[in-house]
């Protein structure tokens, strides 16, 4: 049985902030697009899973070739509600709480089970799931050299993947608030109990007509999408560009797309979406569920020569492979070279959504981006160069406004991201340590995600227009939490650290509301379960470690906020065995979840279980 999310309880934000004005997914493949996850293994920008391990949504069980790690229901934000994560967790049941923990609510960061709304599609193929809760499954290949991840617009997996499941593109409604696309599986089975109780609601995904079309899409289509796997080297995307360095292979090329720049709902992560869409059952209406446009570059106001003269053109991508012996992917933000021992597949600028647009995604876009289509301005989803705002670190070396650069890398170790601490568990190696960053708390654009941002910063060309996707320190906001411990940490700015881990051939896995780790895997740390205040704006839910640094001062200098997640809802809408109110844990673990020289490596069939 697995946790539910729930109905929320209005508080006024001026409660918990006194000076307020106002989201796998791989550690080894970097896919804000092609796979439909947060940018795994781009340092800081978060990730829930990586290497051979994905979330099978829609089901409790794995299909041939995989392993059960645990089941449960999805989680998000609420549907109406402007802030917490943006990002979708498997909630598993019998749920783990800090020492502590009482049922006195903080209202921080609440989470909510996850509904299908598909009467609106009206697919024979979801039909039945209209109502229903969103079943999960956290699945590891068997075989440990496995890497996965999610082809956007086709239901088939590229030459040389082996498919471990196919469906459809779901998010949240145009109307409600930023979520995040996920591949539900076309099997999807009914989970829980019928009836809307308007928590999180997912819609199909499709792409929309006029000027701001996506290129090769057919308007109105439910997109399809797959789960893939090779054994193969790192997968990652390539933004700007529709083919692959020297030192990886293309997998496929694509178009950006993503919803448009004001549209409040649909998924904040960028898609690549394949440029050979293929579809199933589809309804050919305007159903208004979710929805999505070609990505625009604006770049006019930056006036850099590596990136002017694609203004207004479209956005195309490219997925591609490394070689065999780079595994592991790793996005560095603010870096032009990669760190010692990985190697460089192309260099380039963090970008996102407009600070006062809506939150999409942190991207890496190539230095040099080609000019995509017509230079038109129709004003569809729109890219915009991302800068450190005016609240950072003192002890930085980050110039405000200037353009933020990045380097995608491969390797041959899993990485995690250690939130909170500015040093690595024993046993890891220090890839690098920094600052926590993310939109500021009212802004309503940018990009979601909660980035690690080195100590010190390269650049390759800068500007001094302070405007584009704005990033800025982040802050713990924990004045209101029933922990103690978490109290102390009030107005402190959070620190991090990418951590590597050698010799680790399976997975990297973040597991909400639990503080151990399954099977044989085993724990990085533990910590709890943080995002934005409900009430603010969409950012993440990620995982900070309890042992958290005291990092800068205790001054209140209101930029990115953390706080704690809880279970939101009526107790009639509470997850079985979950606490209303309840400040919820989570763990990192890594490795196998099974003992690799078991049965379990010729096992083809699972049978669900709970974490």
């Amino acid at each position: 049985m697995i946790g539910q999310c729930n109905t929320m309880t209005q508080h006024s934000p001026a409660r918990l902030h006194s000076r307020c004005s106002a989201y796998v997914h791989a550690v080894g493949l970097v896919l804000l697009g092609a796979a439909l996850l947060p940018l795994a293994a781009a340092v800081g920008l978060s990730e829930d899973q990586g290497g051979n391990i994905y979330t099978r949504w829609g089901r409790q069980d794995c299909g041939p070739g995989s392993v059960l790690v645990y089941n449960g229901t999805a989680g998000g934000s609420y549907y109406s509600a402007q802030g917490s994560g943006a990002n979708l967790l498997c909630m598993p049941g019998n749920p783990a709480y800090p020492e502590g923990t009482t049922t006195q609510s903080s209202f921080g960061a609440l989470i909510y089970r996850a509904e299908f709304y598909t009467q609106l599609a009206n697919l024979e193929t979801f039909n039945h799931l209209d109502g229903s809760e969103v079943a999960c499954a956290v699945c590891q290949r068997i075989n440990l050299q496995a890497k996965t991840f999610v082809v956007s617009g086709s239901y088939d997996c590229p030459a040389g993947f082996s498919m471990d499941y196919e469906g459809y593109l779901f998010a949240p409604h145009i109307s409600n608030y930023r979520g995040e696309h996920v591949c539900v599986d076309r099997n999807a089975t009914f989970h829980g109990d019928a009836g809307y109780q308007n928590g999180h609601r997912l819609y199909p995904v499709e792409t929309t007509s006029g000027s701001a079309r996506v290129p090769g899409y057919t308007p109105f289509y439910e997109l399809t999408c797959a789960v893939c796997s090779s054994t193969g080297g790192a997968v990652y995307t390539r933004w700007g560009n529709s083919s692959c360095p020297s030192t990886a292979e293309r997998v496929f090329s694509g178009v950006g797309a993503a919803p448009h720049f004001l549209q409040v709902g649909s998924g904040a992560n960028h898609l690549c979406l394949t440029d050979a869409p293929k579809y199933r059952e589809v309804s050919s209406t305007d159903d208004q569920g979710a929805e999505l446009y070609h990505i625009e570059f604006e770049t006019a106001d930056n006036a850099l020569s590596d990136t002017e003269d694609v203004d207004n053109f479209e956005v195309v991508c490219a997925v591609c492979q490394a070689d065999r012996s780079h595994p592991y992917s790793l996005i560095v933000p603010a870096r032009t070279t990669c760190p010692s021992g990985w190697q460089e597949e192309y260099q380039g600028y963090l970008m996102a959504g407009h600070y006062n647009h809506l939150r999409t995604s942190f991207i890496c876009v190539d230095q040099h981006p080609m000019q995509a289509g017509l230079s038109t301005s129709v004003k569809g989803a729109l890219l915009y160069h991302a800068k450190a705002g005016t609240i950072i670190p003192s002890s930085s070396t980050y110039t405000e406004a200037a353009e933020i650069a990045c380097v995608q890398c491969t390797g041959s170790s899993l990485t995690y991201v250690n939130h909170g601490r500015d040093s690595c568990e024993s046993g890891s190696t220090q890839v690098y340590t920094g600052w926590l960053a993310g939109a500021f708390y009212s802004h309503r654009g940018s990009g979601n995600q909660r980035l690690c941002m080195p100590d010190t910063a390269e650049y390759l060309q800068s500007s001094t227009e302070l405007s584009g996707a704005l990033l800025y320190q982040t802050e713990f906001k924990t004045e209101r939490s029933s922990n103690a411990e978490w109290v102390k940490y009030e107005a402190f700015e959070a620190s991090c650290a990418v951590c590597a881990r050698t010799g680790v051939q399976a997975g990297s896995l973040m597991i909400p509301a639990h503080d151990t780790c399954p099977g044989e895997m085993a724990m990085d740390y533990q910590g709890s379960l943080m995002s934005e205040f409900y009430d603010y704006k969409r950012s993440q839910f990620v995982c900070v470690n309890s042992n958290a640094d005291f990092y800068g001062s205790s001054n209140a200098d209101n930029g990115a906020l953390l706080l704690i997640a809880e279970a939101g809802g009526s107790q009639s809408q509470m997850f079985p065995g979950y606490i209303k109110g309840g400040e919820l844990s989570c763990v990192v673990c890594r490795g196998s979840f099974f003992e690799p020289t078991s049965t379990a490596t010729t096992t083809t069939t699972t049978t669900a279980t709970t974490a």
